[in-house]
């Protein structure tokens, strides 16, 4: 990873382009206390305190124009400092592990309350030493894991940096077009970039009289990325021997313990009994209440990534006060249980309270329950940590109560007993406001996007005559002068208006650098967090990760690939003028991210897709991996790139795979509002009967087959849904005749997307949802 950051001076407070950044705004905030005003003083909102790390948004490339004598001290001295910055953290948070489970045995109560977790849990010869050791615990030299620790963070970065020459070393960045020595000048850049064809054009040299290394520039950055490409793949990465039990979460290198002393001949593989290993962590459980849960073993990357915030000194580093030891107060992350249930969240409140209400009696009644009903209260009645919900439910309702299984753990509930009848007080409580054996928590969604083609933009490929980047009345008087045979220094510039790409210069990069910030640390955020009930995972650049529930994902969906290129925002909060997209006067818009213009990809700028619709029972590391899959090997991978893959994964362990062009989604995604429940059975119909009776190619036949099999339904459809549908389905045959032989163009991928279509309507929460609600929700209202 090349890395470069540099503080910016006090002038540079008043440059958007830093604003609502988390890290930028926590360090302006502390270093200068009127950053703030002067945004006001701007008509931009003033920044909300930061109070976690929720939203990557910086870049693992970064290039960067240095003095050529510098070139060696800075790369080394950027590896030495991200490494030093890294293992400084990972020091504070061991330490503070080691504090905190010293501080245990200051209170007898925490000493006999393990102790007899111990009796209950192991046999009775193992429970003499077992006891022993956690004692052994409380004096600082039995903590013997320092190598470990050092071993696993030290190889966690993988960090390298390449130096290229601005032009010829041995001359002027410039030259003058006249000078002697231009012709040699003009080669020498030329060899340089190793640029085909040579640089300048005909039209170029006609109009230009001082030429820079601008002009070779896309070739330059291409030869610098070729470079650093090169060192990659010549890196022998090395990977620190893992002894004993592995990580529970990633199966990568060895799970924490205080006596796994990293030496020979730990070092070849030896460990620690499980015993052992299960007792550290239960300690953990104690020491770090929520943060860790007992079941989990995790490695030092692991831990320091979620402790860092608080116990590394991350939050103190940045200005941020932290108080209290409570995980999810400080991590402001939401559970799975409340992402999926959100959007009902959200829309439902009472509905929220009386199951709140309901389920707390039942577990005050029953004597099962009862030894956990202070702890019921605690869980349940926080904050989601979705804005939108928590906006709907300031008393604080969160969406773990929801799911049986996932309250059970948050209750610490193990005996079988406890387990049951929570499980019947959910489901019953469930049943009793009619949602039948659903839940609005049973299913969640996570999307992965990515920009397509994002090296041409780089190399400036996709850049446009100068006539559309030169001010209107510019190119008016630049024609209207090249007409005049006696103004003989305009020969050539007609051609280079209208006919001569732009370059791309340092200049232009740094406008295609300002639209990515644009859209992943201000479009990207408002649009999941404030307009839909997603929470973002990371956003930089071109890549984004959002978690949301089910019923936003299509309109969330839609509206990044409009903010992606500049297109037209259906809920009417931003105006597309140009390419840029302006918060509109008095709108939510306007009101989180002030009266600007935004920077866009512009028109023709697409984006692939990977989503993964989950049932809550699917473990993350499964979810993730159908994640990478849809969006690199699937959506990428359809004629043309500007795909989106939808990945369906069931309790059951078995999965959907439907593909899309990204033009065919905008119609698809409006016929699922417009659906009622009696459509669905329509869909799993056509799926069985349109493979008998049509094939692709012929003329008006898939119209016809669909209208015929919907007629022979004896439920009233939705008036204009099958023409609508009918409708679409050509337009995807016509795509997909088009492309024929390509992925996602077969009869069976069209199958996929009606099974899709009707998952996507059963699946609606909650059950026989009014049309008018589901459609508020596809408009994006809020």
């Amino acid at each position: 990873m090349a890395l470069m950051l540099s503080l910016p001076p006090i002038s540079i407070t008043k440059l958007p382009n830093l604003y609502n950044q988390t890290i930028i705004d926590a360090f302006l905030l502390r270093k200068y206390p009127d950053f703030a005003a002067d945004f006001r003083r701007l008509g931009i909102p003033n920044p909300s305190t930061t109070s976690s790390l929720t939203t990557a948004g910086f870049p693992n490339v970064i290039t960067a124009l240095i003095p050529a004598q510098d070139k060696e001290t800075i790369g080394h001295e950027l590896q030495a400092h991200l490494q030093q910055t890294w293992l400084s953290i990972g020091n504070k948070v061991r330490e503070s592990i080691k504090a905190h489970v010293r501080r245990l045995y200051e209170d007898p109560d925490h000493i006999a309350k393990i102790e007899n977790w111990i009796a209950q849990e192991f046999p009775a010869q193992m429970v003499t030493d077992l006891c022993n050791e956690f004692r052994s615990w409380q004096h600082g030299g039995q903590w013997e894991w320092n190598a470990l620790w050092q071993a696993q963070l030290k190889h966690f970065w993988e960090s390298y940096w390449i130096a290229l020459p601005l032009g010829n070393p041995e001359q002027s960045l410039t030259c003058w077009r006249g000078a002697p020595t231009y012709a040699a000048w003009k080669t020498a850049q030329t060899v340089l970039a190793k640029a085909e064809p040579a640089l300048p054009t005909e039209v170029e040299e006609k109009v230009y009289s001082t030429i820079n290394v601008g002009t070779w520039w896309p070739f330059l950055q291409q030869r610098l990325g070729q470079a650093l490409s090169a060192l990659k793949n010549t890196r022998n990465w090395q990977f620190p021997a893992s002894a004993g039990e592995r990580s529970s979460i990633s199966g990568a290198y060895s799970a924490l313990h205080p006596n796994l002393l990293y030496r020979d001949p730990f070092r070849e593989g030896h460990g620690l009994p499980t015993s052992s290993m299960r007792l550290f962590w239960h300690v953990m459980a104690q020491a770090f209440p929520g943060l860790f849960n007992g079941k989990e073993r995790l490695n030092a990357i692991e831990v320091t990534k979620r402790m860092a915030w608080t116990h590394g000194g991350v939050a103190a580093s940045l200005g941020v006060e932290c108080s209290g030891d409570d995980y999810e107060n400080l991590v402001r992350f939401p559970n799975a249980s409340s992402i999926a249930a959100a959007r009902f969240m959200a829309t439902e409140p009472d509905q929220v309270k009386r199951y709140w209400h309901d389920l707390n009696r039942e577990v005050k009644a029953d004597a099962d329950l009862h030894p956990y009903y202070e702890r019921f209260g605690g869980k349940t009645r926080r904050p989601s940590q979705i804005p939108q919900v928590d906006a709907a439910l300031p008393e604080g309702y969160n969406g773990v109560m929801f799911s049986a299984k996932w309250l059970a753990e948050d209750l610490g509930i193990e005996d079988k007993g406890s387990l049951a009848a929570l499980r019947w007080a959910v489901n019953w409580v469930q049943k009793r406001l009619h949602w039948g054996d659903r839940s609005p928590a049973d299913w969640w969604c996570i999307l992965l996007a990515d920009g397509d083609s994002m090296g041409d933009y780089v190399r400036g490929h996709r850049l446009k005559a100068y006539r559309e980047y030169v001010a209107s009345n510019i190119v008016a008087q630049i024609d209207q002068q090249a007409k005049d045979p006696k103004l003989t220094e305009w020969d050539g510039w007609q051609d280079f208006i209208n006919e001569t790409p732009k370059r791309m210069g340092p200049a232009t990069h740094v406008g295609l650098n300002r639209a990515l910030l644009d859209f992943s640390n201000r479009l990207v955020p408002y649009l999941v967090e404030q307009r839909y009930c997603g929470r973002v995972v990371y956003s930089g650049g071109d890549d984004v990760m959002a978690v949301l529930p089910l019923e936003d994902a299509l309109p969330l969906i839609q509206v990044l690939r409009q903010a992606w290129c500049g297109g037209e925002d259906a809920a009417g909060e931003f105006e597309p003028q140009g390419g840029y997209w302006q918060t509109v006067q008095g709108s939510k818009a306007a009101k989180h991210l002030g009266m600007r213009r935004l920077f866009t990809m512009g028109e023709g700028a697409t984006m692939s897709m990977g989503v993964v619709l989950a049932h809550k029972s699917v473990p993350l590391p499964t979810v993730l991996e159908h994640l990478w899959q849809a969006e690199k090997e699937q959506a990428k991978r359809l004629p043309g790139k500007d795909g989106l893959c939808f990945e369906v994964i069931y309790g059951s362990g078995n999965s959907l795979s439907a593909v899309l062009k990204g033009h065919l989604f905008d119609q698809w995604q409006h016929l699922v509002p417009q659906a009622n429940d009696d459509v669905s059975p329509l869909l799993y119909r056509l799926l069985t009967e349109l493979p008998q009776h049509c094939w692709l190619g012929t003329d008006q036949v898939l119209k016809q087959a669909i209208a015929s099999i919907a007629s022979r339904r004896d439920k009233e459809l939705p008036q204009g849904f099958v023409e609508n549908f009918s409708n679409w389905c050509c337009q995807w045959e016509q795509w997909a005749l088009a492309h024929r032989g390509q992925r996602g163009t077969d009869m069976q991928d069209l199958l996929n997307i009606l099974r899709l279509t009707a998952f996507l309507i059963d699946k609606r929460f909650p059950p026989h949802s009014g049309h008018a609600a589901i459609t508020a929700v596809a408009l994006g209202a809020t």
